[in-house]
């Protein structure tokens, strides 16, 4: 119990009976003296006197309970001002429970988001899984055609051996007459040995591409197929051609050989005769099989500019989003999507140190976005290139390369590209045709400076027409020799989007 309440309690009745005793003995007295207040009787001064102590009995007690106890003093005279304050407290209370409830669904939310984000994270599990068994299968094909490019420099080795012992036959030949005609008849030997090897290899020519039309189901494999037989063709050809060196050789040195190495040469031109109708019988093959050529080795899919101040993950992701949009070229041109998701693969380049590392679309842009990212130029042109041809109905996606190339700025606003002089004194049409060849050596200028043509387009640069006309009047007033410039309307990039702009001012007339 508080001081406040004890003192209460002792201090009230007394102040009450005091208060009570006062009264009464006042009126007793003014009721013995028959005394009046205000006028009235002595009777009603009486009861006015008890009634005023009455009111006296609880305005005190209230005084003495508001002086003694703050909350007392707080419910007599800020009664509305705590009601107002329970009223808010009870809506900040309901809102505050609003908050709750809304914050236990959010959290509920949030635990639903995390159970889908941990299946998401084992289905992209068991893909990356997928993945790896398809890049062994792919490393395996490699292997095979590993084998194969060894199997080729074997062949390759026998034939510089070949060669080895017809220069040793040749001098042989230069040293007497007598000798000359015995390894004239060796070289006849020789010559039919030869025939009868480039008769196994063109066997072994015939059983690849027959392999090659039963390896259609897999483009890598076939493509790498193709390309071991293309050096191999080449190998041959390079054979040949020595041959016939030596045989030109041999020719002019023994006159006698000449009717025999003609007719080596002529047989050697039927050879090819018929290895030119087999490579074009086997295009005309897959022509017919696979439907029409849609890229040729070295053809551009897609371009784009790349900024080199990113973070090498921000440049591995442009890399990934252009090789979508380039399967998305691919695809418009009926090339079918391989098992990456793409209808495009990419297989290089590939850097010196990573020759011998197993080989993977991640690997490829990994080390060409570190290259990227140590460019000097503000920014790089990314090219999507066929690696070799296509048909339309190949059930493969496109074997791609990506070229990487310095952004910089070839010519400067305003710069000049060509210079050239023109007679305003010849005929119109003459004028005319001199500054339609221009264009051309606009072009050749481009070229030499490395300048990409604008994609779809294949032009560098074009002259508006009324540029054009304007400069065939400026040519007739002159009447005389007079230099022309083509000069760089903007800026011009190593790429650009559009043929840049050109820009062609007449001079005055030279001195000459």
């Amino acid at each position: 119990m508080s001081t406040y309440t004890i003192v209460a309690l002792i201090v009230l009745p007394i102040t009450g009976g005091v208060i009570a005793w006062a009264g009464d003995v006042i009126g007793y007295r003014l009721g013995k003296r028959r005394s009046s207040i205000f006028g009235l009787r002595p009777r009603l001064t009486a009861r006015a006197i008890g009634v005023a102590v009455g009111i006296l009995l609880p305005l005190g007690a209230l005084a003495v309970a508001a002086i003694g106890s703050e909350k007392v003093h707080m419910a007599l005279f800020e009664l509305d001002n705590l009601e107002q304050q329970q009223r808010d407290l009870t809506r900040e209370n309901k809102r505050l429970g609003t908050e709750v409830k809304q914050a236990k669904a959010n959290f509920a939310q949030a635990r639903q988001q995390a159970e889908q984000a941990s299946e998401e994270a084992e289905r992209l599990s068991a893909e990356v899984k997928q993945g790896e068994e398809r890049l062994q299968h792919v490393q395996s094909g490699l292997q095979e055609a590993q084998r194969r490019l060894r199997q080729a420099d074997e062949q390759l080795n026998i034939l510089r051996t070949q060669t080895s012992e017809l220069r040793r036959e040749r001098d042989k030949l230069t040293n007497t007459n007598e000798g000359l005609r015995a390894n004239l008849a060796s070289l006849e030997s020789e010559y039919g040995r030869l025939e009868a090897e480039y008769g196994t290899l063109q066997t072994q020519y015939d059983h690849t591409t027959a392999e090659l039309q039963q390896a259609d189901a897999s483009l890598r494999t076939a493509q790498h197929q193709i390309t071991d037989l293309q050096e191999r063709e080449k190998e041959l050809e390079s054979n040949v051609a020595t041959l016939d060196g030596q045989i030109s050789t041999l020719k002019l040195r023994i006159a006698e050989a000449n009717r025999q190495l003609t007719q080596v040469q002529e047989e050697l031109g039927s050879k090819r005769a018929q290895l030119a109708s087999v490579r074009q019988e086997l295009f005309t093959w897959r022509m017919a099989a696979l439907g029409p050529v849609v890229y040729e080795t070295g053809d551009e899919i897609f371009r784009q500019v790349l900024e080199t101040h990113q973070t090498p993950h921000q440049i591995e992701s442009s890399l990934n989003e252009f090789l979508v949009l380039a399967s998305k070229l691919a695809q418009a041109q009926g090339v079918p999507i391989g098992e990456t998701g793409r209808a495009v693969m990419v297989y290089g380049p590939v850097a010196p140190d990573e020759m011998d590392r197993e080989l993977s679309e991640e690997r490829i842009i990994r080390s060409l976005a570190r290259l990227i990212r140590r460019s000097d130029e503000a920014s790089v042109v990314v090219s999507v290139r066929a690696l070799g041809r296509v048909f339309k109905a190949q059930p493969e996606p496109v074997p791609v390369g990506l070229i990487i190339t310095n952004n910089r700025c070839v010519f400067d606003r305003g710069a000049t590209i060509v210079t050239v002089q023109i007679d305003g004194g010849a005929p119109r049409a003459k004028i005319f045709k001199d500054l339609w060849s221009l264009l051309s050596q606009i072009r050749q200028a481009a070229q030499e400076q490395g300048i990409l043509p604008a994609p779809g387009t294949g032009q560098y640069g074009e002259v508006p027409a009324e540029q054009v006309l304007a400069a065939l009047d400026s040519l007739l007033a002159a009447g005389q020799p007079t230099p022309v410039y083509a000069r760089a309307t903007e800026d011009v990039y190593i790429a650009n989007q559009q043929p840049f702009l050109v820009t062609l001012k007449v001079g005055e007339p030279s001195e000459s």
